[in-house]
């Protein structure tokens, strides 16, 4: 029997069901700092994942993406749904009162309010002093211009603002939404590797612990 092609579908997060013997943990799921990742999509209002869910006799039930479902519950206020990824056919999960989409529409809503921003979140292993904040603030405009030379949007810009959280635990900026490819897409990471290097050690980006390589 052929494999059935995994349908991206809107699902209520506390719809899931979590039986811990039947999930496959993935390395983005073991890589989360789940305190950071609450306050990430308590504050951004999305989480950083496409969670594969089953159907099982009409129920939902979690594969993976786990600590993202229960982020989005623990939010405040808690998500009211979130995409995640179902091998079955969507007339099933019609059936269940589940809206069935695709990544374009996904697309096409988040641009509806344009200028869609993105929101990027550092939480730091302990409070920066205002001189190290000065300097990764320095290392974070110099990045964004090197993104506006690269992707020839000079007088451009792409950093919206900045902003210092919990005594300067956490910093978080925004900045519009585009696909960064290549090169391009490596000068964030690699920005915030230097940082926690030589710097101040980060505990999470996104909710996300560091690893060697991008996201």
């Amino acid at each position: 029997m052929a494999e059935k092609i995994p349908q991206l579908v809107k699902i209520p997060p506390l719809r899931i069901i979590i039986r811990e013997e039947e999930t496959r943990p993935t390395h983005r799921d073991n890589r989360v700092v789940y305190s950071d990742m609450v306050k990430y999509v308590s504050t951004a209002r999305v989480v950083g994942a496409v969670p594969e869910v089953k159907l099982q006799h009409k129920a939902i039930i979690a594969v993976n993406g786990v600590p993202f479902v229960l982020a989005a519950t623990e939010a405040n206020p808690p998500l009211e749904t979130i995409v995640c990824a179902c091998p079955c056919a969507p007339q099933q999960l019609r059936e269940l009162g589940l809206q069935v989409v695709t990544a374009t529409e996904i697309l096409d809503e988040l641009q509806a309010s344009m200028p869609f921003e993105v929101m990027d979140m550092l939480f730091f292993v302990n409070p920066v002093e205002q001189s190290k904040q000065l300097e990764i603030q320095g290392f974070l405009a110099a990045c964004f211009d090197q993104i506006n030379e690269a992707m020839s949007e000079r007088g451009a810009n792409l950093l919206r603002s900045i902003e210092w959280q919990d005594g300067g635990s956490i910093l978080i900026w925004k900045w519009p939404y585009m696909v960064l490819e290549g090169s391009h897409a490596l000068m964030l990471p690699q920005m915030i590797h230097r940082i926690d290097s030589g710097i101040a050690k980060i505990r999470s980006w996104n909710g996300l612990a560091l690893t060697h390589d991008t996201r």
